[in-house]
């Protein structure tokens, strides 16, 4: 898995010099600098869900929670495919990494049976002071991750809520 830098401005040198319709002129903001904090790569991880950043370490730095595939998404997978590519983390299908906002170090992983894409963390659902996140992907994996431990707080596979 790769993480990109985002660059807000999707046609800098048009936007930057193209500001004033009648006229060339340069933009304001047109001194700005792209500078690396960290670069880490994440092999046999994809990703094609949002990710957030949040204050998961307790320090005063953002970190960052993304939801991940690893490509091995499916029904009947042997075992030996979590064996050989995961270290025989089981299930490797995908799932949330927490990613220390300084270091890019991983937090925690919580693994899932299926591809994670969709995540949103607004709200405290285990009172611990931190906001909780509600994960789903594929297969109709769902599940409500505490951000401090990484534990599951509700799993819902083929189940409802009570």
């Amino acid at each position: 898995m790769t993480i990109l830098a985002v660059n807000y401005f999707t046609h800098t040198g048009w936007y930057f010099f193209h500001w004033n319709p009648d006229a060339i002129t340069s933009a304001p903001c047109h001194d700005l600098e792209v500078v690396a904090v960290w670069s880490k790569n994440f092999p046999k991880m994809l990703s094609e869900g949002n990710a957030k950043m949040l204050n998961v370490s307790g320090d005063d730095a953002l970190d960052i929670v993304i939801p991940f595939g690893t490509g091995a998404d499916g029904y009947d997978v042997p075992d030996t495919v979590c064996d050989l590519y995961f270290g025989g983390k089981r299930p490797c299908m995908g799932g949330v990494m927490a990613l220390d906002g300084r270091t890019g170090d991983v937090l925690w992983t919580h693994w899932a049976k299926h591809e994670v894409f969709a995540i949103t963390c607004q709200g405290d659902l285990d009172k611990d002071g931190t906001d909780d996140c509600v994960a789903g992907g594929r297969a109709g994996v769902r599940s409500i991750i505490c951000l401090i431990t990484s534990n599951t707080l509700s799993s819902i596979n083929d189940q409802t809520l009570s």
